[in-house]
C-alpha cells in the first residue's frame, strides 16, 4: 500500500512540474519580446499601423543657399533686360554666389564703382612707399568716396597714380581677369560683379595688400558715404559700407547702375558678407536704382536671416 501511495505521489509531483513547465513556457513566450513570433507579429503590427513612416522617415536634403539667393534675385529680376550680374561672398561658409540674367559671359560698365579701385591702389602705394598722402590727397579720397566726385577721381589717378596703368596692375595683382581699365573715361571701364569681389576682399578682411590701417581707412569712407547715396547694397540693411555708380554710358539713355559693398548684422561685427550689383542698359537713372534696390533687398533679406 505504502509503495503505491509514493508512486501515485511522486507521479502526481511529476505532473506538476511538467504543467508547470509547460504553462510558464507559454507565458515567457507570450511575454518575452524577442521571441521570433512577437517579433513578426510586432513588425507586421507597426506596418500596418503606419504605412507612410517610411516614407516620412526619408532624409529631407535642405535648399542651398544658391538656390535660395538664385530664387529671390530671379524673383526680383524677372526679364532679360537690363543686364544683370549679382555676386555676394559669404566668409561663414566661405562661398561666393552669383547669379546673372545673360547667357553669355558679360562684362559691365563700372560707372564710379571704378573710384573704390582707385582708392585701393592708392593707399596700396602708400603701403609700399610708393606716394604719401597729403592733406589734400586724403581730401580728394574722402570726396571721391563719400560724395562721388568726378574731379577727385581724376586728380587722384591721372596726378598721383599717373594714370590708368595703375588699374591694370590692380587688376593683375588681384587676380580680376574680367576687368579693364579705360585709358582716359575711367566711368566706362568695364568689370564683372564677381571680379569686384575680389577688390572688396581686401578691404574688408586681412590681407597682404593693404594694411590694417588702409583698409580701415577705406571702411570709414564707404561707411560715410553722403544721404543721397545711401541705395543699393545699404537697401534691407542697418550697418553697411558701400559706392554706387551711375551713368548714361553712352548718351543716349543706355544706363549703368550699379552698387558693391559690405553688409554687417550687427553694429561692430566686421565678417558680414560682401556685395556686387551690376546693372547695364537701364532704360533711366531712377529704374537702375529701384532693380539695384530690388535685387539688394532679396539679398539682404536672404543673409540677414
Amino acid at each position: 500500500m505504502k509503495v503505491k501511495r509514493q508512486l501515485k505521489w511522486q507521479m502526481w509531483v511529476i505532473g506538476v512540474v511538467i504543467a508547470a513547465v509547460v504553462g510558464g513556457g507559454a507565458v515567457w513566450l507570450w511575454q518575452n519580446p524577442q521571441s521570433q513570433a512577437s517579433q513578426k507579429t510586432a513588425k507586421q503590427t507597426v506596418i500596418a499601423s503606419h504605412p507612410k513612416d517610411t516614407k516620412m522617415a526619408k532624409k529631407v536634403r535642405p535648399v542651398s543657399l544658391q538656390h535660395r539667393l538664385t530664387h529671390r534675385w530671379q524673383t526680383a529680376v524677372p526679364t532679360k533686360h537690363p543686364k544683370v550680374d549679382v555676386a555676394v561672398f559669404a566668409p561663414t561658409t566661405r562661398q561666393t554666389y552669383h547669379y546673372t540674367n545673360q547667357s553669355q559671359p558679360t562684362t559691365y560698365c563700372a560707372a564710379s564703382t571704378i573710384k573704390v579701385g582707385i582708392l585701393v591702389q592708392l593707399l596700396h602705394q602708400r603701403d609700399q612707399g610708393v606716394v604719401t598722402l597729403s592733406g589734400n590727397d586724403q581730401q580728394q579720397a574722402a570726396q571721391m568716396i563719400q560724395q562721388s566726385d568726378n574731379d577727385s577721381a581724376d586728380y587722384l589717378l591721372f596726378d598721383r597714380l599717373g594714370g590708368s596703368a595703375a588699374l591694370v596692375s590692380l587688376y593683375q595683382n588681384l587676380g580680376m581677369t574680367h576687368s579693364h581699365a579705360a585709358p582716359v573715361n575711367w566711368g566706362l571701364s568695364t568689370t564683372t560683379a564677381a571680379d569686384q569681389l575680389q577688390l572688396l576682399k581686401v578691404i574688408f578682411y586681412p590681407n597682404h595688400y593693404l594694411s590694417s590701417a588702409s583698409r580701415r581707412y577705406a571702411q570709414r569712407l564707404m561707411g560715410t558715404v553722403a544721404s543721397d547715396q545711401a541705395w543699393g547694397v545699404s537697401k534691407g540693411a542697418q550697418h553697411f559700407e558701400l559706392k554706387n555708380g551711375w551713368l548714361d554710358a553712352d548718351d543716349a539713355g543706355h544706363w549703368a547702375v550699379n552698387s558693391v559693398g559690405h553688409v554687417v548684422e550687427s553694429k561692430g561685427a566686421r565678417q558680414g558678407y560682401l556685395m556686387a550689383i551690376y546693372t547695364n542698359d537701364d532704360s533711366d537713372e531712377t529704374s537702375g536704382i529701384r532693380l539695384v534696390n530690388r535685387i539688394a533687398q532679396a539679398t539682404n533679406v536672404e543673409l540677414g536671416k
